[in-house]
């Protein structure tokens, strides 16, 4: 019998540009639980852990919707360690 795949911890998100972290911590109760850990960093910045992938992908979605500064990495389970950032998903600029 083999043992169930390995599951990678989801990567986390750096938020920028926080300077109340009352509400970001909110909305992060209201959508997840307790299904994360946050940490303020340096210039205004915060690094959330979510524990699962799926909490990595609702926390994701909700800081899209609120059109949200932020980075993050693609999960090991869906292929190589690409940067992108929520910016990019609000700023498309198409060719015209």
């Amino acid at each position: 019998m083999n043992p169930p795949p390995a599951q990678h911890k989801p990567p986390p998100i750096f938020v920028d540009e926080v300077h109340n972290i009352k509400p970001l911590h909110e909305l992060l109760l209201a959508i997840t639980g307790d299904k994360f850990e946050l940490k303020v960093l340096p210039n205004n910045q915060v690094k959330i852990q979510p524990k699962f992938a799926e909490t990595y992908r609702q926390i994701l979605h909700a800081l899209v919707d609120k059109r949200t500064e932020f980075h993050t990495y693609q999960p090991k389970d869906e292929g190589a360690s690409e940067q992108f950032s929520g910016e990019c998903t609000t700023q498309l600029m198409w060719p015209t």
